[in-house]
């Protein structure tokens, strides 16, 4: 009963920084003119890599926490490593993309993301 309960907590708190994603999304008029469902995607990855979850087993994955206190550290290296393995073929399946379709949505967003975190 423990472990629903966390799964479901979990479940949860995934839903909660998609939307807050997509919310952040709306600011931004430079996503209005793609399609809803690739930011809906990116929203997903990126929410999923934000609390650090990965493919199903929803491992812990550092890395967008180690890369928000760098910055300054060589940004096109960060961004080249931003969209990883994490997108398994169940995710594919029901978004229809890949994660390198995602990568420049998913960046944009995380621009946004980082960018409402010190406003």
């Amino acid at each position: 009963v423990v472990v629903n309960t966390h799964r479901g907590h979990l479940a949860a708190l995934l839903k909660m920084t998609t939307c807050y994603l997509l919310e952040l999304s709306l600011l931004e008029y430079k996503f209005v003119l793609l399609p809803n469902k690739i930011i809906a995607a990116a929203a997903v990855y990126l929410a999923t890599m934000t609390l650090g979850f990965t493919g199903t087993n929803k491992t812990h994955h550092r890395y967008y926490r180690h890369t928000a206190t760098k910055r300054n550290d060589n940004k096109q290296a960060d961004n080249n490593r931003t969209c990883g393995e994490e997108w398994n073929t169940t995710m594919r399946h029901y978004t229809g993309y890949d994660v390198s379709e995602l990568k420049d949505t998913v960046l944009q967003l995380r621009a946004i993301h980082q960018e409402a975190e010190t406003s």
